[in-house]
């Protein structure tokens, strides 16, 4: 016996929620997924049943540090000035230009976190596979 029928019914209470104030578009992308889920519950199954808790686990941080946190960040550079004035809500009145000089981009460090983390996650699938 599994929970599956439980967490369904969840989801769909949810959705009739989402339905009710007025999130039409994101209730429609939930019901398709969950339908795709379900339809799909034993091939899911099967799937789980060839890889270890460990494996599964890094393949669901590996996607979470590259679908989720990756697009959330701004594609924005900062400068020292900018990261003070925000940490001392913008009462800092520095004028040096070194402080002006922005280089530091919070996406490009994390896409490169997001390379390094590919480049250890294809290296540990090949060698398992290998």
């Amino acid at each position: 016996m599994g929970v599956t029928s439980e967490y369904a019914a969840i989801v769909t209470y949810l959705i009739g929620i989402l339905v009710m104030h007025g999130f039409a578009v994101i209730a429609v992308i939930l019901s398709v997924i969950v339908l795709i889920l379900l339809s799909a519950k034993e091939y899911l199954a099967r799937l789980r049943a060839r890889f270890s808790r460990e494996e599964l686990g890094n393949a669901i941080k590996f996607a979470v540090i590259s679908v989720v946190v990756l697009p959330l960040l701004p594609d924005v550079k900062y400068s020292i000035l900018d990261m003070a004035n925000w940490l001392f809500d913008g009462s800092l009145l520095w004028k040096h230009a070194l402080l002006n000089l922005k280089f530091f981009n919070p996406y490009s460090v994390w896409f490169f976190v997001v390379i390094m983390a590919g480049v250890e996650y294809i290296g540990y699938i090949l060698s398992k596979v290998m």
